[in-house]
């Protein structure tokens, strides 16, 4: 028994030297190659904020009974004018409340215009002293919104009010207007009452986007016809009566003397414009829904005797709109100079989920006087197209031409131009797929043991769509600085600039040529073993 035990023994030992000794070592050389880099560019267009044209005409009382007014108001109504907002391209026209024409009038604006027509230029920190030193007028009836139809009719050709802006009257009186008066009895409607309705219509005139109302004419009154004829329209997207009259209790500012001398009709046509609304889709103002009233005021009429002028102008102010220009652009910029680009995998959409497409190349585009593409068969034509090299270009066709970008673009047309402020475009794209048309290997392999796996999938050797290995006289040759880049799928000549390796390698052919994102292996045994 223990001379078998021992045999066995003998024979165990013999056998486990022997496969450690005669057995082959199997190589396997493998790796994943970076997938291709993908350029992410996320841009939004922009705007350019305008100052809002906004003109004022501060009519003020200049009657022998404004001295019955006390000095501390007369400076808090001076003081007004320092109200005016530094964000508006404001004209400013100040005129005598009782005068005839341009005569004794000032002007000051934001551009620093000269209207010329007999107006005096003033800068704006005169204003106040201008507005406390009109000559007294003689007259013995107030016309004061007829004066403010004059003026805003009889200077638009010499740039004081401009069309299209924001037109705001400001009127300050201790009395009323009672040009109306011929029966002298204040207190009947029958001059009255026609009166304030065709001074409102012809203000309203003025305005522009205003539909006519006929019930307003009075043949008497109205300095326009009936459906605004003669009126020299400033289309004005907002215009306002702002009256400081004596409305409540005289006693406090010795404001007005009598019942009958109260700013009625100044405040109910500062009512009736404030009220009226606008055509063309123009919003009418809100600002005074949330004012605080005193005692017998209405929208936009203020009592002269509240003491209180500092906020006369918020609303005014918070009720006009900024003007924003929303750029328009040619060109959007997709990368930077350096970087290249797969013109086949670039993607365009905007953050409010619009979608662009590539444009065929076989198209020939023209662009018509009011900006519209179409192709040479005069088909609408909506997308982009992509430069393969870089461009410096003012990506930016209104308001201005602008935004000068170099690097790589793409070209806009038809609804792609329309994307505007606030909207931002996503344009993404993946650099040019790199070709491999080698594997390397760190050692010597036996060729006959080689195995080349490419994403899991086994390779023949083939030079048809397979793999042959690198041989110098007949022995897999070794290279220092072999360039692994092919040009492309069906053409493994080599690509500059080149990616190199060092070892040995098998070179690939036809379906076998890689690309990124692949995995690839190399199972062999080394030679010489």
């Amino acid at each position: 028994m223990k001379v078998k035990f021992l045999l066995i023994l003998t024979l165990t030992l013999l056998f486990s030297c022997g496969k450690e000794q005669f057995s082959i070592n199997t190589l396997t050389d493998q790796g994943t190659v970076p997938e291709t880099n993908t350029i992410n560019n996320y841009k939004c267009t922009k705007y350019t904020l305008v100052r809002p044209e906004v003109d004022l005409l501060f009519l003020w009382d200049n009657s022998s009974s404004q001295f019955n007014t006390k000095a501390e108001i007369k400076t808090a109504l001076n003081n007004v004018i320092n109200n005016i907002s530094n964000r508006f391209d404001y004209n400013v026209l100040m005129a005598p409340l009782i005068g005839t024409g341009n005569s004794n009038t000032y002007f000051f604006s934001y551009s620093g215009h000269t209207p010329g027509s007999g107006i005096t230029k003033i800068d704006k920190s005169n204003a106040a002293n201008v507005l406390g030193n009109f000559p007294t007028g003689g007259a013995t009836e107030e016309a004061g919104v007829q004066r403010a139809v004059d003026l805003l009719q009889n200077n638009q050709t010499n740039g004081v009010f401009r069309d299209g802006a924001y037109t705001i009257v400001v009127v300050m009186s201790n009395e009323d207007d009672n040009s109306y008066n011929q029966s002298k009895n204040f207190e009947t409607p029958q001059f009255k009452d026609p009166y304030i309705k065709a001074k409102t219509q012809d203000l309203l005139c003025l305005r522009g986007n205003y539909s006519p109302d006929s019930t307003k004419y009075s043949s008497s009154f109205s300095t326009f016809g009936s459906n605004c004829t003669g009126a020299n329209r400033l289309n004005s997207p907002m215009m306002r009566f702002i009256s400081i009259t004596a409305l409540g209790s005289s006693s406090s500012c010795q404001a007005t003397v009598g019942s009958h001398n109260k700013g009625v009709v100044y405040k109910t046509v500062s009512n009736s414009i404030y009220t009226t609304s606008y055509t063309n889709d123009i919003t009418a103002p809100t600002d005074q829904n949330s004012r605080v009233f005193y005692s017998g005021e209405t929208n936009d009429a203020y009592d002269i005797c509240r003491g209180n002028y500092q906020h006369i102008f918020d609303g005014v102010n918070n009720a006009i709109q900024d003007t924003v220009l929303k750029h328009k652009y040619q060109y959007w910029p997709v990368a930077d100079s350096s970087t290249s680009i797969d013109k086949a995998t670039i993607n365009v959409q905007t953050n409010t989920g619009k979608q662009f497409y590539p444009i065929d190349d076989d198209l020939t585009i023209s662009t018509d006087s009011s900006g519209k593409d179409t192709d040479q068969y005069g088909n609408p034509v909506n997308g982009f197209r992509y430069f393969n090299t870089n461009q410096t270009v003012n990506t930016r066709f209104y308001p201005s031409a602008g935004e000068s970008y170099t690097g790589k673009v793409i070209e806009l047309y038809g609804d792609a131009k329309e994307v505007v402020w606030p909207e931002c475009f996503m344009v993404s794209a993946k650099a040019p797929k790199t070709y491999y048309g080698y594997i390397s290997m760190n050692s010597k392999p036996v060729e006959s043991t080689i195995k080349v796996t490419i994403n899991g999938v086994s390779i023949p050797q083939s030079s048809t769509n397979g793999w042959q290995l690198v041989k110098t006289n007949g022995e897999a040759a070794y290279i220092e600085h072999q360039n692994i880049k092919v040009k492309g799928a069906s053409d493994n000549s080599e690509a500059i600039p080149g990616i190199f390796e060092t070892g040995y390698f098998v070179k690939l052919y036809g379906s076998a040529i890689y690309t990124d994102g692949a995995t690839k292996s190399v199972n062999y045994e080394p030679a010489g073993q």
